[in-house]
């Protein structure tokens, strides 16, 4: 498992995005389990990340990495110092995007089909309710390619709401969109979930107090709704 070196910047956002170096003298992006709803959060970006990047969506992907105890304060305020007290452990980093710049002026409607249907299968398997008007979750490297970020809201492992719609949330970019007979979703459908599971640290188990068995019939349940309600 990579650990964590040096922090280089911090960003916007509920997570605390960091950009760091890691042991591999590579950088990438650091969510710690002491922000936002922890290591739930840690779990649902890592399951959509992998699992997406791994189908070759537009999506960067994603490892465990520890962060040491007593990690030396040299970076930002006393309430990020906080923030990584808190996280001490096993957090989660993201492939850093290079020259990245933020997309809030993107119109959804300019999208490439492609994207476009990766959005909609992504957030729709995963019940992502963070991809609004107000907050796009994407950005665009220095070729122009647009990446799919921040899946750490997904609430797929609220089984209680998995079969609420048929659609996408009602706030979504593309609520009106069908998502029926799309692509991405069936690659979604018939991947492997078990290669995943499999990745998941134990201590993230532990701290939510799930077991990976219980992960596996999510899915398995998910997969089989889904089937089920376009099958007819």
């Amino acid at each position: 498992m990579l650990t964590v070196f040096k922090i280089l910047e911090l960003y916007k956002g509920s997570s605390f995005p960091t950009r760091i170096i890691a042991n591999d003298s590579e950088s990438y992006i650091l969510k710690m389990k002491g922000a936002g709803n922890g290591v739930k959060s840690l779990i649902q970006e890592f399951f959509v990340n992998r699992v997406c990047f791994s189908l070759g969506f537009n999506v960067p992907n994603a490892y465990p990495i520890l962060l040491p105890d007593k990690f030396p304060w040299d970076f930002g305020t006393d309430e990020f110092d906080d923030l990584v007290k808190k996280s001490f452990g096993v957090n989660l980093i993201l492939d850093y995007i290079e020259n990245q710049t933020e997309t809030h002026k993107l119109e959804p409607n300019s999208m490439s089909v492609e994207i476009k249907n990766q959005i909609m299968a992504i957030d729709f398997f995963f019940k992502n309710f963070d991809r609004t008007l107000q907050s796009h979750n994407f950005l665009k490297d220095q070729k122009g390619k647009l990446w799919i970020i921040d899946h750490g809201s997904c609430e797929f492992l609220n089984e209680s709401i998995m079969k609420e719609s048929k659609t996408l949330p009602s706030n979504h970019i593309f609520a009106s969109e069908s998502i029926q007979n799309n692509q991405y979703l069936r690659k979604i459908l018939q991947f492997d979930f078990e290669k995943v599971i499999q990745n998941i640290p134990k201590s993230w188990c532990k701290e939510l107090e799930i077991q990976k068995e219980d992960l596996r019939l999510i899915f398995k349940n998910r997969i089989q709704w889904i089937t089920s309600l376009f099958s007819h």
